[in-house]
């Protein structure tokens, strides 16, 4: 049986981490439900990578290297 150290801390037993995938660094969450506690492996919602494109969505298409010319000016540009 866990007990909880004078800093609050509980060692929470291998077969539970193991249960809910849980391992050094992942977040939980405590949820109560009258005088009961449960402990529940967080989720991280996925994020959509899409939301990053919407200011490049206007060179879909594009040749790459015209993008990279425009980006970085011609090499005939570059002044020493």
């Amino acid at each position: 049986m866990p007990i909880i150290s004078s800093e609050g801390q509980i060692l929470i037993p291998k077969f539970v981490r193991d249960v809910l995938s849980i391992s050094s660094g992942d977040e939980v969450d405590f949820q109560i439900s009258g005088n009961q506690v449960f402990l529940c492996k967080k989720k991280h919602k996925k994020k959509s990578f899409r939301k990053y494109f919407g200011d490049l969505s206007n060179l879909q298409g594009a040749n790459p290297d015209k993008i990279i010319e425009e980006l970085r000016g011609k090499s005939d540009d570059i002044s020493s």
